[in-house]
């Protein structure tokens, strides 16, 4: 899990820019998209052996909020 919420430090910034003009446009962020994916983090909550960083419901939820605060 601290591994996870270091990636999403390092992609926040990512985020927070492209949020705003995003959501005026009702475009799909792809820019914060592709920065979760290369960080990995598109695929924390799948298990280790489908290539998932094997993350469980109660350690997601961290990793979530504060993906819901930026």
């Amino acid at each position: 899990l601290a591994d996870a919420l270091a990636r999403l430090d390092v992609v926040a910034p990512v985020i927070r820019a492209e949020a705003p003009e995003a959501d005026a446009a009702r475009a799909f962020p792809a820019a914060s998209f592709a920065a979760l994916r290369d960080a990995g983090l598109l695929v924390a909550t799948l298990p280790h052996d489908l290539g998932g960083g094997g993350l469980g419901t109660l350690a997601r939820l961290p990793l979530l909020r504060r993906l819901g605060r930026e």
